[in-house]
């Protein structure tokens, strides 16, 4: 199963980490390059954690599509390992770990990024779709609470909302496995819960739930047969999407008659 190129996703933390100034707190850096709230050290530590596992992925992917290049990739992992292990000293200066993201490791890691492209043909999402989808989920959590939902439909669509921003926040780390589990989870729960997917049917912030749900797999791809989802769900959720659509064009032409 593919991870989505975690070579180019950890080519791409190594190239920020490079423009990061050497005299700035391994702290602060870290801060920066993995969106962490700043002081938030369980978060960022949890994140880091999540880098750290990134050169065993790009191995273990080396090892299924191009055995015969694993020794090629001793330099950067290496380089890369001692990096990472210096930033758990985030009391010192970013050079630190600064030092170990050489031309030599760039150049390599680049090499094993273009390998793995070639067998898996991901695209990296743009900063525009990440922050389409953003705005979206943030939108319905602001409308949340002035809708008539029971406590636990809000409950768990808000638990769902924040699951998915945070896959968003990680996708420079994570890629899109991330974001789909989490958009996959959410529509598991439609599937499961009668009771949520009728009020999410009957209620404005709840189709504009369902209609994100269906923007973000429009983007990151959609609900697969390993979800075993039963069927009516893709379906209830395209039906959403189409009524909320079909109200928006009426309320256009309603509009240009009035102009007229």
């Amino acid at each position: 199963m593919s991870s989505g190129n975690p070579a180019g996703r950890l080519l791409g933390i190594v190239e920020e980490a490079r423009t990061i100034k050497d005299d700035m707190s391994i702290k602060q850096a870290w801060e920066n390059i993995l969106g962490v709230d700043k002081d938030n050290h369980s978060q960022m530590m949890f994140r880091l954690g999540r880098v750290m596992l990134l050169p065993e992925q790009v191995m273990a992917e080396i090892r299924e599509y191009y055995p015969d290049e694993e020794d090629a990739q001793k330099y950067w992992v290496g380089q890369v390992n001692k990096a990472l292990f210096q930033g758990t000293h985030t009391g010192q200066k970013w050079n630190g770990v600064k030092q170990y993201f050489d031309n030599h490791t760039v150049q390599y890691l680049k090499m094993a990024a273009a390998m793995l492209k070639m067998v898996q043909g991901e695209q990296l999402l743009g900063s525009d779709q990440l922050d389409t989808m953003r705005s979206k989920l943030n939108d319905i959590l602001e409308e949340l609470e002035a809708h008539n939902l029971s406590r636990s439909a809000k409950a768990i669509i808000r638990s769902h909302l924040n699951a998915i921003l945070g896959a968003l926040d990680e996708y420079k780390i994570c890629g899109k496995q991330g974001i789909e589990e989490a958009s996959h989870r959410a529509v598991g729960e439609l599937a499961v819960n009668r009771e949520l997917r009728n009020e999410v049917s009957n209620t404005p912030v709840g189709k504009k739930f369902a209609a994100a749900l269906i923007f973000i797999f429009g983007i990151v791809g959609g609900a697969n047969d390993s979800l075993q989802l039963t069927e009516s769900v893709p379906k209830f959720l395209e039906d959403i999407r189409s009524s909320e659509e079909q109200v928006a064009e009426h309320a256009k032409q309603d509009d240009a008659e009035r102009a007229e």
